[in-house]
């Protein structure tokens, strides 16, 4: 049986087959619709594609190509970002409200969108991707979309509105996604809303799911009535509330293992009970303000996942999994060394030096030697950082200690997590 793959680039020709990458078409909703008929993949070359578009039952969307590959196994989705932009407003600072940036028809499994960043969706059910059955999901950056009420849709689930099956979820990264809507089933699940029917199973497994919103709750994860599901080895953190089913009998029905759960703002947890091997304390992400959502090499995370579930052969970042023996939780795999190969002196304060409390006093650390830059160095006392520098010479101020003997301890970290105390 001959594969039927479409190939989509920004420079292709819609009047072409679309059956090579020299042939290729240049709007990915042509090739589409010339997928659905019958089924097939479609290949999308890097680059940024404005619309809202639809993936029939039997279609397979793929990006991360670079435009020469014959193999699927050979695109580099963080090499080679394939952008699925919903931001179809001709006027700056407006948006349309309609589908979301890609809907998939997922029956029974065949169907899957992987490897995008998907982006400014605007939507009335569903922003960034709106999933019916139980396609795959995976290899993805969904990030500031929003849902927004229009009379008969529920404006739920930002990131990703899952309905009438029980998808695949997996090596996600979902990130300021937003459902600021209120009133019945609406605001809820800011990253993910399941609407699964009775004995489905949706499977979430090795997502990062950071800064979303949902007024209603679940701004991570919600699950509304008789939705199960599985989720392990995600990574749930800094949303303006956790993971919530809408009622207590679901608890027994939802399954967590392995995640990383830990300052969501409100109600981190509602009609859910996480298990002994999930982890409630701070992931140690690098510098998620600054964009770099890898792990430390200090992270609770490393090598803490459950590997006997199914996860991509590479991270969101393109890094090859199981780095350094065990399974990460969240969508990235710590690649780095442990210990970062600079030295790292703490010149500021001195040993033994003494401040009135509540204490404001100076520190610094110089880093010399090693391959590696420092992204930042932060200043601890007694295991707390009190300050941070970013930039050399690194130095900066603490505050508001109280009376007490501290240790204070300067601690580099590299752009990909790797280590050195002083």
């Amino acid at each position: 049986v001959e594969d039927r793959i479409f190939y989509v680039r920004m420079d292709g020709d819609n009047a072409r087959d679309g059956r090579s990458w020299e042939n290729a078409r240049r709007t990915l909703d042509s090739a589409l619709l010339d997928a659905g008929l019958e089924g097939g993949e479609v290949w999308v070359k890097a680059g940024q594609y404005t619309n809202r578009f639809r993936a029939d039952v039997f279609t397979y969307v793929y990006g991360g190509f670079n435009g020469t590959e014959t193999n699927r196994a050979d695109r580099n989705w963080a090499v080679n970002p394939t952008v699925l932009d919903g931001n179809i407003s001709t006027t700056p600072g407006t948006l349309i409200l309609g589908p979301a940036v890609i809907s998939t028809f997922g029956l029974d499994g065949y169907g899957a969108i992987s490897g995008f960043i998907i982006q400014n969706g605007a939507g009335r059910q569903g922003g960034g991707i709106f999933a019916h059955g139980s396609p795959r999901i995976s290899d993805n950056i969904i990030r500031s979309n929003i849902v927004s009420n229009v009379t008969g849709f529920v404006a739920s689930g930002a990131g990703i509105f899952s309905q009438g099956g029980e998808p695949l979820i997996l090596n996600n990264l979902l990130l300021a996604n937003s459902a600021p809507s209120t009133g019945g089933q609406n605001g809820r699940g800011g990253a993910i809303y399941l609407d699964s029917p009775a004995g489905a199973l949706p499977r979430l497994y090795n997502n990062t799911v950071l800064n979303n919103v949902a007024t209603n709750g679940g701004s991570a994860i919600y699950l509304n009535t008789n939705a199960a599901a599985v989720l392990a080895n995600n990574l749930i953190a800094f949303n303006f509330s956790g993971i919530a089913a809408a009622s207590a009998a679901q608890s027994g029905q939802i399954e967590l293992r392995h995640n990383s759960v830990f300052g969501n703002v409100t109600n981190e947890l509602v009609n859910v009970t996480l298990g002994a091997s999930n982890i409630l304390t701070n992931p140690r992400l690098v510098s998620p303000a600054q964009g770099n959502f890898r792990l430390r090499a200090d992270s609770p995370c490393l090598d803490a996942a459950d590997a006997s579930v199914p996860f991509s052969p590479f991270d969101i970042y393109g890094q090859p999994r199981v780095a350094h023996g065990g399974l990460d939780i969240g969508a990235a795999e710590f690649n780095g060394p442990l210990v970062a190969d600079f030295d790292i002196q703490l010149t500021q304060p001195v040993q033994g030096s003494a401040f009135f409390a509540p204490a404001t006093f100076p520190v610094a650390a110089e880093v010399t030697g090693g391959t590696q830059t420092p992204a930042f160095v932060e200043f601890s006392a007694n295991g707390t950082v009190v300050a941070t520098a970013t930039t050399a010479p690194y130095s900066s101020f603490a505050s508001g200690l109280l009376f007490d003997t501290y240790q204070i301890v300067a601690t580099a970290v590299s752009a990909n997590g790797s280590v050195k105390a002083s």
